[in-house]
């Protein structure tokens, strides 16, 4: 069709199908075989047949035959099959939908929705002082991110706490970076309910009046309730700062990855 002609009423009604038709595709990640029937719905009813809303079961009315319908993963499908359209259509990221009519070709292309996300990122604005050799739980005063109130910035600030029906398997991260002393050694580790260490790591102090920056990460199964903390180490034989910088020190998170 020449850019300069006007649409067919035939095609701007299947426009208006296809369009109803995505929208319900996209309401589900994986849709039932209604949305196969509710497609030959609207073919049949662009060819003048009249069709009642559900197609009965086997579908398809004499002398009638739609175009297949061809699904990634799926047997083609015809609304006048010999057997019911049931069990599941599944949309694969790509699948693309043809719908034709009088030789004028719609196609859809079907991108599955962006899972919702579930976690958060925290950090410090300020420095933190350690002192040698005494274990101590990192504050955090301001969130980059926070869905589901994981972490408050008024009380139990050193925690990360996994909210009602969020419960699953995280991924846990932190990072800090001390500051310029080259004696002794530096220490990084995740702490869950205030109990059990589930990631540890230690490195000596960075030579040179270089800072030492740490990185600690972890997969692990949370319920309900848990909470975890960041904690940090030095043996400088004197106080020494857990310096605030950039993007990264001193930063904490957590993000729900599977359930």
């Amino acid at each position: 069709m020449a850019k300069t002609d006007p649409p067919s009423p035939q095609l701007l009604e299947l426009l208006h199908y296809a369009e109803d038709l995505s929208n319900y595709i996209h309401s589900k990640p994986k849709t039932t075989s209604d949305a196969a029937r509710l497609l030959w719905f609207h073919i049949r009813r662009l060819r003048g047949v009249e069709v009642e809303w559900p197609l009965p079961q086997p579908g398809g009315l004499p002398g009638v035959t739609p175009p297949l319908l061809e699904v990634a993963g799926v047997t083609s499908i015809r609304a006048d099959a010999a057997v019911p359209l049931t069990g599941d259509v599944v949309l694969a990221s790509g699948t693309n939908i043809s719908l034709s009519e009088a030789g004028q070709t719609i196609t859809i292309n079907v991108v599955p929705g962006i899972p919702a996300s579930h976690g958060c990122r925290v950090r410090n604005s300020g420095n933190e002082l350690l002192t040698t050799g005494v274990v101590a739980e990192l504050t955090f005063d301001s969130e980059r991110y926070d869905t589901d109130a994981y972490h408050s910035t008024a009380v139990n600030t050193t925690r990360l706490t996994v909210p009602a029906g969020l419960d699953g398997i995280y991924s846990l991260a932190g990072a800090v970076e001390f500051a310029a002393n080259a004696t002794g050694v530096r220490l990084l580790r995740i702490r869950l309910n205030g109990a059990t260490i589930i990631a540890n790591i230690v490195q000596n102090a960075a030579g040179g009046g270089n800072t030492t920056p740490i990185t600690i990460a972890t997969l692990y199964q949370l319920a309900v309730g848990d909470f975890v903390e960041l904690q940090a180490f030095q043996t400088s034989g004197g106080n020494l700062n857990v310096l605030a910088t950039g993007n990264y020190s001193p930063e904490f998170a957590m993000q729900l990855v599977g359930r």
